[in-house]
């Protein structure tokens, strides 16, 4: 199993990682002029969180294909599937949570995502094999069993399939000890080490080909890609409470 890369894979360039920062910034705008300022749309909205979202796709986006199925799994508002739709078009792209479809107009409208209301808090409504792809950002520490959620998604994914975990919230992590035990507000009910999180895809049929922290994904935005040395070194210099979440890529499997 790999670290997290930071080389120039990604494949984008400074101005296009900044229009698709500039894409989601209009979005967030179109959709409170739509739907009203909410907290949650706020927060999403800030620059800093923009930027980060933006860094984060462009290094998953190295593992999506040219073409195929792909499924923003929990999507809720979608930034993915809009950032998806804006740099990967040819994907046939599908998504589903617990949400309205009108909710979220502005983004369901520029995604043009396939949309499904889920209504099981394990089971999928989509045919066995059916994805190539599957995004899950933000979404398997809210599922009520992720276990039984990553049997679904094993299910609906082809052979060879990729899954993409993004915003996994880690267990050694100052800032959700901080909103745990002092500020009693914002924290995750479920946490995950690295260890942990390779054990739990292997044993449901997912073998991880990167995982790390979120923090080491290459900053595009900015265009300061992290060089070999600081790579190497950054685990030094960052003591391990003060990455707040992992990232990870793996295969689906038919034999470990």
């Amino acid at each position: 199993m790999r670290g997290l890369s930071t080389s120039s894979r990604v494949g984008a360039t400074q101005a296009e990682a900044r229009e698709l920062c500039a894409l989601l910034a209009r979005l967030y705008r179109a959709q409170m002029d739509l739907s009203g300022t909410t907290p949650y749309l706020v927060e999403h909205a800030d620059p800093g969180y923009v930027k980060h979202h933006v860094n984060v796709f462009l290094w998953y986006a190295q593992h999506l294909p040219g073409g195929g199925k792909l499924l923003d799994w929990g999507c809720n508002h979608g930034p993915d599937a809009c950032l998806i739709r804006a740099r990967l078009p040819q994907l046939d792209l599908h998504g589903c949570d617990f949400v309205g479809e009108s909710e979220f107009r502005a983004f369901r409208d520029y995604s043009r995502v396939q949309y499904r209301l889920l209504t099981d808090v394990a089971a999928l409504p989509y045919e066995a094999n059916t994805f190539d792809v599957v995004v899950a950002s933000g979404v398997l520490e809210h599922t009520a069993m992720d276990m039984e959620a990553l049997k679904a998604l094993y299910r609906v994914m082809k052979d060879g399939g990729t899954l993409i975990i993004t915003y996994l919230p880690y267990r050694w992590s100052w800032r959700e000890w901080r909103q745990r035990r002092i500020v009693k507000d914002g924290f995750h009910r479920r946490l995950y080490g690295r260890r942990e999180t390779s054990t739990l895809l292997k044993h449901y049929g997912f073998y991880p080909l990167e995982l790390g922290y979120q923090t080491f994904v290459p900053n595009v935005v900015d265009d300061k890609l992290p060089t070999r040395l600081k790579r190497a070194v950054a685990p030094i210099r960052r003591p391990v409470f003060s990455h707040d979440v992992l990232c990870c890529v793996a295969k689906k499997v038919t034999a470990m």
